[in-house]
């Protein structure tokens, strides 16, 4: 039965791999060499080494380095995972603001006598136009924040540089990040 189903995909496969349709696709016409010794790094050595294939080689496309970029990704993944944390820095805070304005009014109603019960809300929270929901509920001062470096190479440190919104001011360095990578 297996052996059946695999000689049938075989069939199937080569097939498509050698109809019209197929046979002119850039999949079917590109190949990728990797290890190439570095006397062979250059277009015209290897339009001659690949010569010998049917139909010639149309276009040599050389990988270039990728170290800038390979720092940038990682710089960026970086920022990613200051900003997973300072988010969840920032709703661990809210969540446990919120619990003690929920106690107080608690109290509050105990201590007037209207039985200690609040009136659940309806999932919609009201908030001003300016208002933003993490504004209601933590201050800019118990906000996550850091240092900016006072250069790129050097690491952020307590007490020297700027003292920033994380969310701001990485948010912003992500953004544009994002747009190169």
């Amino acid at each position: 039965m297996i052996f059946h189903e695999l000689d049938a995909f075989i069939r199937i496969r080569q097939d498509n791999l050698t109809s019209d349709l197929h046979r002119e696709t850039v999949r079917a016409t590109t190949i990728l060499v990797t290890s190439i010794p570095k006397n062979f790094l250059d277009v015209k050595t290897l339009r001659q080494v690949f010569s010998v294939f049917p139909g010639g080689v149309k276009n040599v496309f050389l990988n270039r380095d990728c170290s800038d970029l390979l720092e940038m990704v990682q710089e960026r993944d970086s920022i990613a995972h200051k900003l997973e944390g300072a988010e969840t820095e920032l709703i661990v805070t809210a969540n446990k603001l919120h619990r003690k304005e929920v106690a107080k009014k608690i109290k509050k109603q105990k201590k007037e006598g209207d039985g200690g019960t609040i009136e659940p809300a309806d999932g919609q929270i009201q908030l001003g136009e300016t208002e933003s929901l993490v504004d209601r509920y933590v201050s800019e001062k118990k906000r996550p924040t850091y240092r900016i470096p006072l250069a790129k190479w050097m690491p952020s440190l307590p007490l020297i540089g700027k003292k920033v919104s994380l969310h701001f001011h990485e948010g912003l360095f992500l953004t544009k990040a994002g747009r190169h990578s």
